[in-house]
């Protein structure tokens, strides 16, 4: 009896297992970068992520132009990061379309690197946390070209880089 008490006393102790860090726990907040430069001001690109208590990482990309605060207009592209299931996957939903749904090829604490599953553009995301504290994003596209954007976090004091630097 001694023995079976000291065993659940032992399994009540134990913790439960922690997941390893990834990058997503990384990018919490809004991210910005200087899109153009239009006569009224700078117009900027912005990636928000917000965690949701199911695990889930929320995202939204918006251009957001001179003295507008970047919620009046709908966002370019909606995200979702899920760690459920066998393989984390990303889901990016452009304003207007159909989803693209991907699965995790590459995924460290610095760098997620995704692929689309079936058809959709674009083919690969991946996500880089690099130096100074940027976040380098680059989108494969179908057509075998790329797009980048180099962020900064919102409200830092250090200048908004271009989007393309």
């Amino acid at each position: 009896m001694t023995i079976i008490a000291l065993i659940a006393t032992a399994l009540q102790a134990a913790q439960p297992l922690q997941r390893p860090p990834d990058l997503f726990d990384l990018l919490e907040g809004e991210w910005a970068c200087r899109q153009e430069m239009l006569a009224g001001g700078p117009v900027f690109r912005r990636e928000r992520w917000r965690s949701q208590e199911d695990g889930r990482v929320v995202g939204e990309i918006r251009s957001v132009p001179p003295r507008a605060d970047g919620t009046a207009l709908p966002p370019e592209a909606e995200l979702v990061f899920s760690r459920q299931g066998r393989v984390p996957r990303l889901t990016y939903r452009p304003a207007g379309g159909r989803p693209v749904y991907y699965r995790l090829a590459r995924g460290t604490r610095d760098e997620a690197v995704f692929e689309a599953v079936g058809n959709g553009s674009p083919r690969i995301i991946s996500y880089r946390v690099g130096a100074l504290q940027r976040l380098e994003v680059m989108h494969g596209l179908a057509n075998g070209g790329s797009r980048r954007w180099t962020y900064r976090p919102q409200g830092m004091r250090s200048a908004v880089p271009r989007c393309d630097s």
